[in-house]
């Protein structure tokens, strides 16, 4: 009797361990399958992020640059309004110089003239 319920026991332990092994690999597999679709989804959630932040940056360089433009044109303006001023400027100077030139040529005619004639008196 000892022998069979030995027997017995050692064939049920194979058994008992073959079951336990068999349940140890297929949690191992669903494990392993687990982990598979965990890092593909973590390759496709990387793979939006990357999307958004390029995405992000590219609203962020379209914003900067439209601020740039707005800035850029602002400056524009202000540098045609100090060219206008500086011509205007200009302008007035010009005139003003004119006007003396006008206003000195026949005095300085009269002087050329007295000159002149000082010269032939001196002959």
């Amino acid at each position: 009797m000892r022998d069979g319920f030995w027997g017995m026991a050692h064939a049920k332990g194979e058994f008992l361990d073959k079951n336990v092994l068999e349940e140890v690999q297929k949690t191992e597999a669903e494990a392993q399958a687990i982990l598979h679709e965990a890092d593909l989804k973590k390759q496709q959630l990387l793979a939006e992020g990357r999307k958004e932040a390029e995405r992000i940056l590219a609203e962020s360089a379209e914003r900067l640059t439209k601020s740039q433009s707005a800035e850029l044109e602002s400056k524009r303006k202000e540098l045609e309004k100090s060219t206008r001023r500086i011509l205007a400027d200009a302008d007035k100077e010009v005139k003003e110089l004119e006007e003396r030139v006008q206003g000195s040529r026949p005095a300085a005619t009269k002087r050329v003239l007295e000159h002149l004639g000082a010269l032939a008196e001196a002959r």
